[in-house]
């Protein structure tokens, strides 16, 4: 159940705030990337302090994304919240990255943290990344857990001025970060969806080599991402209803639209989970039908040798007067009355369908 909770013993005992990373990875090194935009330009760079983000984020001209891969630097990451005044509840909630996907306001921020799913090699075990996402006014600061960058695609349609990011308010970054990761749900449970018509196919074509904990361990995959994926179609609905000033209320549009991707995700997962309940009831339904099969023909041999039985037993009894025990012919009469009592009840079971 380790996929479900991290071991938390290095913050047993903490007070609230307590700035302990949790998690299963290993910790990668902190880098900072600044993107500054505007309509009409765009630079990226790398950066070794926060002096040039504050002095971005606090200029209104341009929209600024500060983009933080690897949570290793405690000092940076406590700096970080003192400078752009993030709770250190909340930059708790960033290095624990067990945490569950959520959206929180305040009065001059939005934060969100969602999980990016990714599959094995083997395309049938699910991992998460999780991100963090602060919204303010004229910037956005995202928290990456490995330095692979996630948001490559989206850096590269700003580059090349496409996709509206650079034309809009920071919100707009933010919506298209999570839409982003929505996205990648649907590359996962589509991935998932093959495995779960493979699995429907092998049943119904070879039964006697199908192994049913294929379906078990797939099941547990679906439910797995449903956890992280359920609290993502919440915080996009808490965003809709949100009134706070930093989500322009003609963007709202933009978040709708991943909500509904959302929404259509978790059915998609619920679905495929039905599916797999199907074809559970539908490998135990075979199984005992087969085995009401070998039950069927074992009570017809069952009852056929029953009265063979009787008979063998009658005349297993030593009892002086018995006639047919004298009689030169009575051996073969036994064995020719077991015969036809056999035959009788082979013909009847046959003429019912039993056998």
């Amino acid at each position: 159940m380790s996929r479900f909770l991290k071991k938390r013993k290095k913050t047993k005992g903490l007070p609230p705030g307590s700035l302990v990373r949790v998690g299963s990875h290993a910790e990668a090194p902190l880098e900072i990337t600044l993107v500054e935009y505007t309509k009409e330009k765009i630079t990226e760079k790398k950066i070794a302090g926060l002096n040039e983000c504050i002095r971005s984020a606090g200029n209104e001209q341009i929209m600024t994304w500060i983009d933080v891969t690897g949570l290793a630097d405690k000092a940076i990451m406590k700096e970080i919240g003192e400078k752009f005044g993030i709770h250190s509840l909340w930059l708790e909630d960033v290095l624990n990255t067990d945490h569950r996907p959520k959206v929180e306001e305040l009065d001059n921020l939005v934060f969100i943290i969602i999980k990016i799913p990714s599959l094995s090699e083997n395309h049938r075990h699910v991992s998460f990344e999780q991100v963090s996402v602060f919204l303010g006014k004229t910037f956005v600061i995202s928290f990456q857990e490995h330095l692979s960058d996630t948001f490559s695609s989206l850096k590269e349609r700003m580059h090349k001025g496409t996709g509206g990011v650079r034309g809009a308010k920071a919100d707009y970054l933010f919506y298209a970060l999570i839409d982003r990761v929505v996205d990648d749900y649907y590359d996962v449970v589509e991935s998932l969806g093959v495995h779960v018509d493979q699995l429907e196919t092998a049943l119904r074509a070879d039964f006697k080599n199908f192994n049913p904990d294929d379906i078990i361990l797939l099941r547990n995959e679906f439910l797995y991402l449903r956890k992280a994926a359920v609290p993502i179609r919440d915080a996009l609905k808490t965003i809709l209803a949100s009134k706070v000033s930093e989500i322009d209320p003609a963007n709202k549009r933009y978040f709708r639209d991943a909500y509904d991707h959302a929404l259509h995700i978790v059915e998609a997962i619920d679905g495929y989970r039905e599916l797999l309940k199907g074809q559970v009831d539908s490998y135990q339904n075979t199984l005992n039908q087969k085995m009401t099969e070998v039950m069927k023909v074992l009570t017809v041999f069952a009852s056929i040798f029953t009265p063979l039985t009787f008979i063998a037993g009658v005349y297993g009894m030593n009892f002086r007067h018995m006639p047919e025990l004298s009689w030169d012919y009575g051996y073969y009469f036994s064995l020719g009355l077991m015969l036809v009592v056999a035959s009788c009840l082979l013909y009847y079971f046959r003429r019912k369908g039993w056998l």
